[in-house]
């Protein structure tokens, strides 16, 4: 997904690669995903944990969203604290989730850029940089 918005003389573009968990992708693409999702419904329980679970194996994911049993599903955003739950209506079609989340992450990115942007430089390099792909 491509969004570009012309901003004073430059341009800038949302593009990000987002990849189903349960797709039977080669594990290759979810190091490189910035969004990965589950579209198989899971239990409540297991959706919050494999949410939380997925940002810690693959530390270049912003974004995690795992379909629950009943129509809605559990987000994870890597500056977060904490899960956060999305309503996803029960009649959705299976790849729902991945639309939520192709459509979140555009305000996650701009979010997070708002909140570096007041904090000032970084005095220290992340612990874990992102891998180029």
């Amino acid at each position: 997904m491509n969004v570009w918005k012309e901003t004073g003389g430059a341009c800038a573009a949302d593009g990000h690669l987002t990849v189903d968990l349960d797709g039977g992708t080669a594990d290759v693409w979810r190091q490189c995903a910035d969004v990965l999702y589950a579209s198989r419904e899971r239990t409540s329980a297991e959706a919050e944990a494999l949410a939380a679970r997925t940002l810690l194996r693959y530390p270049g994911c912003l974004l995690t969203l795992v379909r629950y049993e009943g129509g809605g599903c559990w987000a994870a955003v890597r500056a977060a604290d904490r899960t956060v739950t999305l309503p996803v209506p029960d009649a959705s079609p299976r790849q729902c989730c991945a639309c939520v989340a192709s459509l979140l992450y555009p305000a996650v990115v701009r979010a997070l850029s708002r909140h570096h942007a007041r904090q000032g430089p970084a005095t220290e390099p992340p612990d874990e940089p992102r891998r180029p792909c």
